[in-house]
């Protein structure tokens, strides 16, 4: 088992000193005050008590739950393509043209994306999973 925890810590270690994972590591270090602030909400959006979610509802608890979801853990791709670049820039030492290269890979990474339209679409499952009301969910 000795044996098996050194070759294990030796290959820790390489991945340590790896360049593009450090980068990636501290992005999603970075990322981790947005993904806990999602995750809370998400927890107490989904509580599945009929009298907590008829007292969030009726407060407008739930509205804030679901934007502050939609704007932190469902869109986690786009923090991510800038904070990924910025972390590498500061990594190589550009430090005053860090925030344009995660500007830019942002950019990037919002031209690069295919845009669907919520007429398109009709799954009621997915509907439930992306909160798009019934309206814009029921084929046509």
């Amino acid at each position: 088992m000795e044996r098996f925890t050194e070759k294990l810590l030796v290959l820790s270690e390489k991945f340590a000193q790896n360049f593009v994972l450090r980068v990636i590591q501290q992005a999603f270090m970075l990322l981790m005050p947005i993904t806990m602030v999602g995750g809370f909400s998400a927890l107490f959006n989904g509580i599945s008590i009929e009298a907590y979610q008829n007292f969030i509802v009726s407060t407008g608890i739930k509205g804030v739950l679901d934007i502050s979801y939609q704007w932190t853990t469902g869109m986690i791709g786009l923090y991510l393509s800038f904070l990924v670049a910025y972390s590498y820039a500061k990594n190589k030492g550009t430090f005053k043209s860090d925030i344009a290269i995660g500007l830019t890979s942002m950019l990037c990474f919002l031209m690069l994306t295919p845009y669907v339209p919520a007429e398109s679409v009709s799954h009621p499952r997915l509907c439930r999973r992306t909160g798009l009301d019934q309206a814009a969910c029921s084929p046509r």
